[in-house]
């Protein structure tokens, strides 16, 4: 490295794709990827992601024991650009690698892969697909309120199948991923703007209240971080939390749009060329055709507005209090000079651990902290490598939040939430 030149945060930020040239920072060194871009076995979408930053958390979190060699000689092969002297992660690697280990040779000895269960979301996928076209129809054209809150399930569930495709933890093939992912298309959002908000400003700083996107949701009118502004109006934070979270859909489907304008979340770029765009915009012209502009026109405004609030905040309702629960409690807040793997056990909490329905159900966000540090795993292994996360951070001297059961967790949630209305806690 001494004999490298020297590569800026600017200079590495200024070859994020939007150039046409991709430089990513891993472990401190610079590398140019473009050509390998759509030579990714994992696709293009997800290792566009890289660029322009240090990835070092991404390419260690999505490659598990089994690919190292793999990824070491393709690393081999690209342009090392030169020596990273921007903001690097750091830390100490050790539990992460024993945590890997451990889990390879636990995957090993069941013979299965951390793909397991594609055929399950593969045809999850398919079935609600199908039912929120007919649920759609019957929404839409016939004004019936039942299939608009069928609409709203729908809406959770694909969203929850999504996030499967969009982590490339669906399958191993790059086109079924990308088949699940559009599922988030399909429900009114953006696979794009998506992919760099979770993936880039949630997962690799979880809990962090100036880079983790999540942290800022409805702020300032309500408060979900304690280093965040106290305002007068959050004395009914627990109250404004839960009504705000009924809009939830609303807010993702309109901040997409913005994105188009501002394409900054968090500090992270938005990379987005013509067809991008154009697929956005396509995405959202869509949604608001099928479910509003076309019972508007049978139906009237009212009616289009009241089945459109049904399955809106169902949906949000059965999305975002799923998450809710994973991160927003007390003690949550990781110190940012430890290990990337460690900041995600200190800022993440289960609940139901080891629940093959709750994983289902939850489409695998009981297990949160298995998930934040092998997102690219199947949510069908997580039950499986539950325990050897559990048992390897407390080996490593590090709490494992887990909580008994969903509304134990939601229990605690409000209970921080309403410590956060008196401003008590102040980081």
């Amino acid at each position: 490295l001494a004999n490298m030149a020297k590569v800026t945060q600017e200079q590495l930020q200024q070859n994020a794709g939007g150039n046409g040239v991709y430089w990513t920072a891993i472990n401190g060194v610079v590398y140019d990827f473009t050509d390998f871009v759509h030579e990714h076995p994992g696709g293009a979408k997800i290792i566009r992601l890289a660029g322009g930053r240090d990835s070092t958390i991404l390419f260690e979190s999505h490659h598990l024991e089994k690919s190292q060699g793999v990824v070491t000689k393709a690393l081999e092969k690209l342009t090392v650009v030169g020596e990273f002297v921007g903001e690097r992660e750091g830390g100490d690697a050790k539990f992460f690698t024993t945590l890997r280990r451990r889990v390879h040779e636990r995957l090993r000895s069941l013979q299965i892969t951390h793909h397991y269960g594609t055929k399950w979301i593969l045809g999850e996928s398919a079935l609600c697909t199908m039912l929120y076209l007919i649920a759609t129809y019957f929404a839409s054209v016939h004004a019936s309120y039942i299939a608009a809150a069928f609409l709203g399930l729908l809406t959770g569930r694909l969203g929850f199948l999504m996030h499967s495709g969009n982590h490339a933890s669906a399958s191993q093939s790059k086109f079924i991923n990308i088949l699940v992912g559009l599922c988030m298309n399909l429900i009114g959002g953006s696979s794009l703007v998506w992919r760099y908000q979770h993936q880039v400003s949630h997962h690799m700083y979880p809990n962090d209240s100036a880079r983790d996107k999540d942290c800022h949701s409805g702020k300032p009118m309500i408060r979900l971080h304690g280093e965040h502004k106290f305002y007068f109006w959050h004395r009914f934070n627990p109250v404004t939390v839960a009504a705000a979270m009924s809009g939830f859909l609303v807010k993702w489907f309109l901040s997409d749009m913005l994105r188009l304008f501002v394409p900054v979340l968090a500090g992270t770029r938005v990379e987005m060329g013509i067809f991008d765009r154009l697929g956005l915009l396509l995405t959202k012209v869509q949604w608001a055709a099928l479910h509003l502009a076309l019972p508007w026109y049978l139906h009237g405004p009212e009616t289009a507005l009241k089945l459109a609030a049904v399955t809106m905040g169902l949906g949000a309702y059965y999305l975002g209090g799923t998450f809710i629960v994973n991160h927003i409690q007390e003690g949550l807040v990781a110190d940012p000079k430890r290990h990337w793997a460690e900041r995600q056990v200190l800022a993440s909490a289960n609940w139901a651990s080891g629940s093959y329905l709750y994983n289902w159900a939850s489409g695998g966000l009981n297990h949160q902290i298995e998930h934040h540090i092998f997102p690219s795993m199947s949510i069908y292994v997580y039950p499986y490598i539950q325990d050897i996360v559990e048992k390897t951070s407390k080996e490593f001297g590090m709490p494992y939040r887990n909580y008994p059961t969903y509304t134990n967790a939601l229990f605690h949630t409000m209970k921080f939430l309403y410590r956060l209305s008196f401003g008590k806690i102040k980081a």
